[in-house]
């Protein structure tokens, strides 16, 4: 029994380290990647008018705080997604999280890169 709790607590601290290890995105993070976003779906959507109608909606949300609780990266993708299917419900339309390692040549506050 005693070794069952033992691997218990190894598996734990080894297999989640990426949760603890998140970091946290600002402000400025945000901003960013919903113009990123916007101008991706203006350019590349199939439906012009639903890429504006999501667009809107997403620069609304922001300027309203209903980001400002998504402080990691993940949970920020998650209520982006939940965000945009609220216009159409496109389950082929979604934001992932992707980390980008920080560059070799400085070391940066930034290590998120936006696609």
């Amino acid at each position: 029994m005693k070794s069952f709790f033992i691997y218990l607590l190894l598996f734990i601290l080894f297999f989640n380290v990426d949760v603890f290890g998140q970091k946290k995105i600002n402000e400025k993070f945000k901003k960013e990647t919903i113009s990123r976003i916007d101008l991706l779906l203006k350019e590349n959507y199939v439906f012009p008018d639903q890429a504006e109608l999501i667009s809107s909606l997403l620069n609304k949300s922001l300027k309203e705080g209903k980001f400002k609780k998504d402080e990691l990266l993940d949970s920020f993708a998650i209520a982006l997604t939940k965000e945009i299917r609220i216009v159409n419900n496109d389950k082929h339309l979604g934001i992932w999280s992707v980390f980008a390692p920080a560059k070799e040549h400085e070391p940066s506050n930034d290590d998120y890169q936006i696609y």
